[in-house]
């Protein structure tokens, strides 16, 4: 299968994720990488109270194109996609959230 030359962002809206942040991401970028050559993901943390920001610093370090913000204070889906958006760069940007119970 050809894999487009579209640039990909996927904006993603995180809160007190660690326990699974790390497998759903991996998931994600093998799904990525399998279908576009240029693509980032945007993780917006929405005042995460667990380490949901140091496991992803630590991913940042073997996964490219992963740009993390953090909310100092829960702001909910409408601020965090606009965060996100305002950063994404690609020409097609997707969005979504991640919760525990989709993991």
């Amino acid at each position: 299968m050809k894999r487009s030359e579209v640039f990909l962002s996927v904006v993603i809206r995180v809160r007190d994720a660690a326990p699974f942040i790390a497998s759903a991401l991996q998931r994600l970028i093998n799904v990525i990488e399998g279908n576009f050559d240029f693509y980032e993901i945007v993780l917006v943390d929405d005042a995460s109270t667990d380490a949901t920001v140091a496991v992803i610093s630590d991913l940042q370090q073997n996964a490219r194109n992963i740009q993390v913000y953090v909310l100092t204070q829960r702001r909910g889906d409408n601020v965090a996609v606009t965060v996100g958006l305002d950063h994404a760069i690609g020409d097609a940007v997707s969005y979504t959230h991640l919760r525990a119970h989709e993991t």
